[in-house]
């Protein structure tokens, strides 16, 4: 039912802002995704065609094969270093891949790489005992929302004020929630985003997104490292630790 389903990933979506940039998948369920991007023309070196044939949408990729997307991601990833061009991150990109982590109940909003633990994060982290392990994890919140439906990402680094916008396809509509960016001089390749507006389109109707984005002060504050990059590819990691495969649009 797409009005059921949309009324849950609204429910889960105000119940953690942050999934639909930190999802970490364990399972392959596909509820519903639109057509993926028209395919590139442009020519790709050997790493980069073989990745891109694993993460085809009419695949269906064993164990085998999501070992072998980690090993090439870990091989474009040691070829892009020092040589990320931020300029080819412009524009739209789909959400192709994540790498899965293992779900820390101790954690269930997920734990961050920096150890940080802003707003309920924290709360919960300290009352569990989260606050003393150092593996990063993501939630299943954010597992349960890629996992089912498409996510694609507009950057606008270039513009009078940058922005990344996060947007969900639902059968009826879509839920998007966009963010000022900025780029750090000390690490060219990370942008640092905080949301601050969102909105839920469904059958014509357009709602503001359910989230006082100005009450979670850090709990709305992340980032992606941009660890290879080229004309149809891009792979970042999240600052809870989950890598990201992006395809170009």
């Amino acid at each position: 039912d797409p009005g059921m389903a949309a009324l849950l990933l609204l429910v889960l979506c105000t119940m953690q802002p942050l999934a639909a940039w930190q999802p970490a998948v364990t399972a392959h369920l596909r509820l519903w995704r639109p057509p993926r991007c028209r395919a590139s023309a442009i020519s790709l070196g050997s790493t980069e065609a073989e990745l891109q044939e694993l993460l085809s949408p009419d695949r269906v990729r064993s164990g085998q094969d999501e070992q072998r997307i980690d090993e090439l991601c870990g091989q474009l990833c040691q070829q892009g270093q020092d040589r990320v061009d931020m300029e080819l991150i412009e524009g739209d990109w789909v959400l192709v891949y994540t790498s899965s982590s293992k779900f820390d109940p101790r954690n269930p909003l997920g734990r961050r790489v920096d150890g940080s633990a802003p707003g309920l994060e924290g709360a919960i982290a300290a009352v569990t005992g989260g606050t003393d392990l150092s593996q990063p994890s993501s939630s299943p919140i954010q597992r349960a929302i890629t996992s089912a439906f498409e996510v694609r990402q507009h950057v606008q680094l270039q513009a009078p004020e940058p922005r990344v916008t996060q947007s969900v396809s639902l059968p009826a509509g879509s839920i998007s929630l966009s963010a000022v960016a900025r780029t750090s001089a000390e690490l060219p390749g990370r942008i640092i985003f905080q949301f601050d507006r969102g909105n839920i389109d469904l059958g014509g109707v357009r709602l503001p997104y359910p989230a006082p984005f100005r009450l979670l002060g850090d709990e709305a504050v992340g980032w992606l490292d941009t660890l290879y990059l080229s004309r149809t590819t891009r792979i970042s990691a999240g600052n809870k630790g989950t890598t990201f495969v992006f395809q170009k649009c």
